[in-house]
């Protein structure tokens, strides 16, 4: 049983082979907290592998690496563009600073006691 799997992962790719052994890594990781979810992830990694066996056979192998690595790719770009955009909003008037100096500044004037979290209104 295991030389047939071994014997079907060599025909492989370079490009199925990396996204099958990641793929495999990742299920046996899950494992641990969702089996069926580690079931249903190996079958698709399985699915995808081959997907991306048909594509080098069918003489595109820069198509399947990037297809490989298009996924990583953007997930890194929203994370960068993410940090980006929040580190630039502007707080409180300012221009710089961004979300996390406007939460922490605010934090800073409550322990303080210049900002009540209730604002009592009237002359009682």
């Amino acid at each position: 049983m295991l030389a047939v799997l071994e014997r079907r992962y060599l025909a492989l790719c370079a490009p199925a082979q990396l996204y099958m052994a990641l793929g495999a890594m990742g299920a046996i990781g899950s494992a641990f907290q969702s089996p069926t979810g580690a079931i249903a992830g190996l079958g698709l990694t399985v699915a995808w592998s081959a997907m991306l066996n048909l594509v080098c056979q069918s003489g595109y192998p820069t198509l399947a690496w990037g297809l490989v690595f298009a996924p990583s790719l953007l997930i890194a770009a929203l994370l960068v563009a993410g940090i980006v955009f929040l580190t630039t909003l502007p707080s409180h008037g300012e221009r710089t600073g961004g979300v996390v100096s406007a939460i922490t500044a605010r934090h800073d004037k409550r322990r303080e006691g210049m900002i009540l979290p209730i604002k009592v209104l009237g002359p009682w």
